[in-house]
């Protein structure tokens, strides 16, 4: 009967949303993330740095566009500026498919091959599905899914230095191979809000020491 039926979509309604986890939701989101071909993203960022007594900080807007991210060799823009000591700076990158990268940073132009340092495009499907990480279960221990007002829901991780380390460690050693010092995160928050079972906003604040030439930059 058309009662039966109701009672029946009522009840498999009710226990989809009672087995729905903090867990569920994020990794869920993250393995629809990693199928994507193209992506556009927006950041917007404050970096707080000190340095030998001095305090700095240093704003970042930049919006990306990629393309064909699961072939080698992705298209895409980056746009960015930044302002640092009163100062200005605007970057501009075009990638054009075919491993060049085309490059204004401070009105001067650049031409780069992407993939000659390493052998691989930084931002080919292996590179981007690296950085889409399923957390392990005991980091939402204690989490919550909060539902927002425009449907979305959020779940925020606080995240210990070894469960990041463990996380991202081979990033945390690039950025420490580049800069030729050591490098350590710490008191690490994570809010991600995920929207129509995708990934919609990331908002993430730690700090960060960088010991780079036998100087201590602290930021966060």
């Amino acid at each position: 009967s058309v009662v039966l039926a109701v009672c029946m979509l009522l009840s498999v309604m009710v226990l989809a949303s009672c087995s729905e986890t903090p867990a569920s939701l994020v990794n869920g989101a993250m393995a629809k993330m990693a199928t994507l071909t193209s992506v556009e993203a927006k950041m917007d960022a404050e970096i707080k740095m000190s340095m030998m007594g001095i305090d700095m900080s240093m704003p970042i807007d930049m919006h990306i566009v990629m393309g064909d991210i699961k072939s080698e060799n992705p298209v895409g823009s980056v746009k960015a500026e930044m302002s640092f000591m009163g100062e200005s700076v605007a970057m501009d990158m075009y990638m054009d498919g075919q491993g060049w990268a085309y490059m204004t940073v401070a009105g001067e132009s650049y031409k780069v091959n992407t993939v000659a340092a390493s052998g691989q495009h930084p931002l080919s499907s292996d590179s981007v599905t690296d950085m889409i990480t399923q957390f392990p279960e005991d980091l939402f221990e204690g989490a919550v899914i909060e539902k927002n007002d425009d449907g979305s829901k959020s779940v925020t991780l606080v995240i210990t230095a070894e469960q990041y380390a463990e996380l991202f460690g081979e990033a945390m050693d690039s950025l420490s191979g580049s800069l030729g010092g050591a490098v350590s995160v710490k008191d690490v928050t994570m809010e991600i809000t995920v929207k129509g079972g995708y990934v919609v906003e990331y908002d993430i604040e730690f700090d960060m020491d960088m010991n780079v030439e036998g100087m201590t930059v602290s930021a966060s």
